[in-house]
């Protein structure tokens, strides 16, 4: 039986057309166990194995997305712009790839996420140096992202 936040998660991301079987080690009292973060997000990059770029943000939704942050990006003043550059994450996103502890989860700009199309609750909106990163948030890996978002 699956457990319906992870039933509900696997629908949110079109993930039910996979059939493979998955055995998850979540309980974090044993040693030997892998955190529920880390076991969820083994088990999505497992069924997204054959992920690309674009899969999520299609070349038709990349464009808009693209639009809607560069107005928001060039409507602030340069001082702004510099701050804002400054605190975002430095590092080229990968499908499928850890969000990595080492980078701060940056908050994503409020009056550009009243304009950002709705995301499912699992999924989230961050911005990096050089791209636009959909995260899951419940397995802290990177769904998908769009480039030259600035």
């Amino acid at each position: 039986m699956i457990p319906p936040e992870l039933a509900k998660g696997v629908a949110e991301l079109g993930l039910e057309k996979y059939k493979r079987h998955i055995f998850l080690c979540a309980d974090q009292t044993e040693p030997k166990c892998a955190s529920r973060e880390t076991a969820l997000g083994n088990a999505i990059r497992t069924l997204r194995a054959q992920s690309h770029p674009g899969d999520v943000i299609t070349h038709d939704v990349a464009p808009v997305l693209r639009q809607l942050i560069k107005k928001d990006y060039r409507s602030r003043t340069a001082q702004e712009r510099k701050v804002f550059l400054d605190e975002v994450p430095h590092f080229h996103p990968q499908v499928n790839q850890t969000y990595p502890s080492s980078w701060p989860l940056a908050t994503f700009p409020a009056t550009l996420l009243e304009v950002m199309p709705k995301l499912p609750d699992v999924v989230e909106y961050r911005l990096l140096s050089e791209a636009l990163i959909l995260r899951d948030v419940k397995a802290n890996i990177i769904v998908d992202f769009a480039l030259d978002v600035y």
